[in-house]
């Protein structure tokens, strides 16, 4: 296994003298190392007192014990008579987000080069306990491909279940790391395996046991695995008070229930004769049941033509394309009015959640209530909504259960699911380590 292969150890021998220099090949810049630092050291004649003999800025003697500490913040060590720290930190061109973007925090995103992505991690957690699994994948494409973990949080046989899968793997090529999504996974209908472009959440995922898995040439980190109640988190919900983050979670939950039931229980009420329902309905053109399944397709290509679209303008299109086709829509009676702002309201329920994923399960799960709904009335809605609490409850990942820490029930972690409670930063999730406990690593 090459575990950790950007920290390099090397011996140099410059007049009969042996010299060991120490490094993060990801944090560090290796142009100034190899042309200013090697070049200086090549040119002394006496290898004693290196803090005032380089011609460096920053050059420090250390005691042995902060070696790890100097190299993990993009500094060169150099051992002679003495320990030196020479800082080589190294800058890279960071790239907006263009999708999950939060209102606080880093708005940092992953790039195409893999050792930036590594260095934006490392560049947030500075441990050697950080652990980098590389290896290439593709017969052909050879990318160079890693998994992250910190060791002695994240489970080990987890990592090694991992390994041994992506090991298994027969492609050619490997062209983005959401390629290894449907070989790590096995079929639910709910993600158990995520991808972002977020560095701070990538961080956050291996502070909490995850496995992330990094890529050349991609700027998704795949996280896994994921519980439901993932999804309803955020990273602006721990740069907030505690409160406020409580109420959004509260707010995305009501959303969930919004943007999948909605429509069914408007069919529902159609079909109980409700008199406004009736009214409103009694002239278009198209039954009640077609006119939700229709325009549910229509604001999901509104939705899909916004990914593919330069994010300058995509809003505003889907905006015109919107306004346009609702209001010609409705004043030819092709829909009515009601059923316009009943799905318009669930699908923009559905836009509350940053995962790509979900907001796709979403809409499977939003279609198949609206089917059972109009085909079995309330029979349907229930029947539906047991379906949907069975495949949750079924659902596991990497032996996980799906609805943790609901089931089975864990009290020290449901402080930080659907409400989050002032202390949760004391504990780690235990269903992904066996260490709950903050600040013991």
């Amino acid at each position: 296994m090459n575990i950790n292969t950007d920290y390099k150890e090397k011996y140099l021998i410059i007049q009969n003298t042996k010299i060991k220099i120490m490094y993060n090949d990801v944090l560090i810049n290796t142009e100034r190392c190899e042309h200013i630092v090697l070049k200086a050291l090549y040119n002394l004649k006496s290898f004693s007192n290196l803090d005032v003999a380089l011609p460096l800025l920053n050059v420090l003697i250390i005691d042995k014990k902060l070696i790890d500490y100097y190299i993990n913040n993009g500094f060169v060590i150099i051992i002679s008579d003495k320990v030196y720290a020479v800082e080589c930190r190294t800058k890279i061109n960071e790239d907006a987000l263009s999708f999950e973007k939060g209102m606080l925090g880093s708005n940092t995103s992953f790039t195409k080069v893999f050792n930036d992505n590594l260095y934006l991690i490392r560049n947030r957690i500075k441990s050697n306990k950080l652990k980098s699994l590389s290896f290439d994948m593709g017969s052909l494409s050879k990318t160079k491909c890693s998994i992250l973990y910190i060791d002695g949080i994240a489970n080990k046989d987890l990592v090694k279940k991992v390994y041994k899968k992506l090991n298994k793997i027969k492609i050619d090529g490997v062209l983005d790391s959401c390629y290894l999504k449907d070989y790590l996974n096995k079929f639910s209908l709910f993600p158990v395996i995520t991808s972002t472009m977020r560095p701070d959440k990538a961080s956050s995922s291996l502070l909490e046991g995850k496995i992330v898995i990094i890529a050349d040439n991609s700027i998704n980190a795949i996280v896994l695995p994921n519980i439901f109640i993932d999804f309803f988190h955020t990273m602006d919900d721990y740069y907030t008070s505690y409160i406020l983050s409580s109420f959004i979670r509260i707010i995305r939950l009501i959303a969930f229930i919004i943007s999948i039931f909605l429509p069914s229980i408007y069919v529902l009420l159609y079909l109980n004769n409700n008199s406004l329902i009736r009214i409103s309905n009694k002239n278009t053109l198209l039954d009640i049941f077609i006119q939700n399944i229709f325009l549910i397709v229509i604001f999901n290509i509104l939705r899909e033509s916004d990914l593919h679209k330069n994010s300058n303008n995509a809003s505003s299109f889907s905006l015109l394309g919107g306004l346009v086709f609702g209001t010609s829509a409705s004043l030819s009676k092709f829909v009515s009015p009601i059923s316009l702002i009943i799905v318009s309201l669930s699908t923009l329920s559905t836009l509350v959640f940053d995962s790509y994923e979900f907001q796709n399960t979403i809409n499977i799960l939003k279609i198949i209530v609206l089917i059972l709904t109009w085909l079995l009335g309330a029979k349907g809605l229930i029947i539906s909504t047991i379906f949907i609490f069975v495949s949750l409850l079924l659902t596991r990942t990497f032996n996980v259960y799906y609805l943790y820490p609901f089931i089975p029930f864990n009290k020290k972690s449901i402080i930080d699911t659907f409400l989050r409670i002032r202390v949760h930063n004391k504990y780690r999730n235990k269903v992904f380590t066996n260490n709950i406990k903050r600040g013991k690593i």
